[in-house]
């Protein structure tokens, strides 16, 4: 299952949405949105939405997801032990006691899309990279994280994606999660070719937007 979310501000108050699969081909959606009147309860709302978001797969198909995959706007890096014990620690403990026998790998992905880094192939002619380019050695850390180019340009420089696995306790694969973040860059509906970045965090921050 994978999970968005974005935020849209309207004047003192903060709209969070959530956009979901809730099939295994992904494509039928769920999505729900809330206002967050104070920042203290930006968290528990998250957790929240997400419940009901894994509430609409389960009622789906009579099971809940085994894989739990949530994609995130860019966080500074001071933020990511606040997410751990405010966002994925609790839920991942409601999880627990709603699903005892069932045990839910979860992967909390940020996503980065504004970056100073710009790569270029250096050919016969210095040009951007193609769509599909995976960088995720030499110049990334040594923690969970990559850039990945989704789109073709031919104007100006191509704005590479940086995302960051943040949070951890799913079975799949660095080279599965890279490509199923590529192929979910396809599934945006009435849009041919590739978005910028995953459709459920597309279609999260429209949800927000159109809320606020």
């Amino acid at each position: 299952m994978l999970l968005g979310f974005d935020y849209a501000k309207s004047g003192s108050r903060t709209f969070i949405s959530a956009c979901s699969t809730i099939n295994s081909t992904y494509s039928s959606l769920y999505s729900k949105h809330d206002v967050c009147e104070q920042s203290s309860d930006k968290f528990k709302m998250m957790k929240m939405l997400a419940l009901d978001c894994i509430k609409g797969y389960n009622d789906r198909n009579e099971a809940p997801p085994k894989e739990l995959l949530i994609f995130f706007n860019s966080c500074t890096s001071d933020q990511v032990i606040t997410y751990h014990e405010q966002f994925f620690i609790p839920l991942l403990n409601e999880l627990n006691e709603i699903f005892p026998r069932i045990q839910i790998g979860i992967t909390g992905v940020m996503v980065n899309i504004k970056n100073s880094e710009r790569f270029f192939l250096n050919d016969k002619s210095v040009r951007n990279v193609q769509a599909g380019t995976l960088i995720s050695s030499q110049i990334v850390s040594e923690n969970y994280d990559f850039f990945l180019i989704s789109q073709q340009s031919n104007k100006g420089s191509t704005v590479p994606n940086h995302y960051k696995v943040i949070f951890n306790t799913s079975k799949l694969e660095e080279g599965q999660l890279q490509e199923l973040i590529f192929g979910q860059c396809f599934n945006y509906v009435n849009w041919t070719g590739s978005i910028k970045v995953p459709s459920v965090l597309q279609y999260a921050k429209k949800s927000a937007k159109f809320s606020s």
